[in-house]
């Protein structure tokens, strides 16, 4: 399944009330329909990097949310995108039916510890500009996406074709 959030309904609670109060809000705001719910631990240091991965592989870091203060990686970023790396092929065996073979954000947060933590995957709809609106980054992402489209409808409809052959 694609998956996003952009920031569409998030809200911080500090007990399980807050939690059951806000959950009430989202049902009644999206008419008792809603895809998923995600609740996620606050981290006490927000800074977060945003490594943009193609078939698994790190590319480049979208941007710094948060970016006041010591970055959490430099560059050129080996550890960070190795870390990247390993989450998406273990998301990928973990959750079979998640979208891994394309386009996907990993969003980290760094721990007090220094060790990294995923905060969340995106595909599809995440934004992957680059920090300094490189276009060089944006064009890598422009031209996966046209060729990962157009082979994977090209392939749907030829399947579909087979298989309603007229008779």
């Amino acid at each position: 399944m694609p998956y996003s959030t952009n920031r569409e309904f998030n809200h911080f609670c500090k007990d399980i009330d807050q939690i059951e109060d806000k959950l009430g809000l989202a049902n009644r705001r999206y008419h008792h329909i809603m895809p998923y719910i995600m609740l996620q631990s606050r981290m006490i240091n927000p800074k977060e990097v945003k490594v943009v991965c193609i078939n698994g592989k790190a590319q480049y870091i979208a941007y710094n949310a948060n970016n006041s203060g010591r970055a959490i990686s430099k560059k050129p970023h080996l550890e960070l995108f190795a870390f990247a790396e390993r989450a998406i092929a273990e998301l990928s065996a973990r959750c079979v039916g998640a979208i891994t073979n394309g386009l996907v954000r990993v969003d980290i947060f760094q721990a007090k510890s220094g060790e990294y933590k995923v905060n969340e995957f995106e595909s599809l709809e995440a934004s992957y500009s680059s920090t300094n609106r490189d276009i060089t980054n944006d064009a890598i992402v422009f031209r996966f996406n046209v060729a990962f489209w157009t082979f994977h409808i090209n392939n749907s409809l030829t399947n579909l074709s087979n298989s309603n052959t007229i008779k």
